[in-house]
């Protein structure tokens, strides 16, 4: 004896495909931190439009390319999935800083290839990220003098990645950074960040290194 299927339950070519689109940030937002453990999100700039030049706080949503790697991008048109996140952006020979106050849970970082991210409190609690990004010898006094003024200003230094690898290798050191840092992470290739603030313990980040 055949089914009976309403109308209702049938669902047209295009939710069809908008449900494929938004399959990734849907699986993203009902855990995130699990989602971002089992995959590499590569946050490209030139993938993600405006979004990924300006920086700061955003819409996006994650789809995959080349059928097998996941990026960041911006929602696409109808998208009922959106990811409310700050995004630190990335510029060559220079540092970009971004203060966490407001209502975003996530944060995002491009992909590190030689760079330092420092997540710290300001005294008042108000939570700011780094990403140091002088990457060539005739710049690493531009870092240093960088690193020295987060030191002075930090109430408490959350998280540090840093390179193994190139002219940054060795400058989160005690000579720069005085205060005791309550997590370290190093790479030696690629890495990005992702950050998430939870109810009652407050942001927390991890690095995801990848080739």
């Amino acid at each position: 004896m055949g089914g009976v299927f309403s109308k209702a339950s049938q669902k047209t070519p295009e939710q069809i495909e908008r449900e494929e689109k938004e399959q990734y940030t849907r699986e993203f937002l009902r855990n995130p931190r699990q989602f971002v453990g089992r995959h590499c999100i590569e946050a490209s700039m030139s993938r993600m439009g405006v979004n990924g030049h300006t920086g700061g706080q955003r819409q996006f949503q994650i789809t995959s390319f080349n059928g097998f790697a996941l990026s960041l991008c911006e929602p696409f048109a109808g998208a009922t999935q959106i990811i409310e996140a700050y995004f630190l952006r990335s510029s060559y020979l220079n540092g970009n800083e971004q203060t966490l106050a407001g209502n975003c849970n996530y944060m995002f970082t491009p992909v590190f290839s030689g760079c330092i991210f420092i997540a710290w409190r300001e005294v008042g609690g108000v939570i700011k990220v780094d990403h140091l990004n002088p990457n060539s010898g005739a710049n690493v006094a531009q870092v240093v003098g960088l690193l020295q003024n987060i030191n002075l200003n930090a109430q408490e230094i959350l998280y540090v990645l840093s390179p193994t690898f190139g002219s940054l290798a060795n400058i989160v050191a005690p000579h720069n950074i005085t205060q005791n840092i309550t997590q370290t992470d190093t790479y030696d290739h690629r890495a990005n960040v992702f950050g998430v603030r939870a109810p009652g313990t407050g942001w927390q980040f991890f690095s995801r290194t990848f080739n």
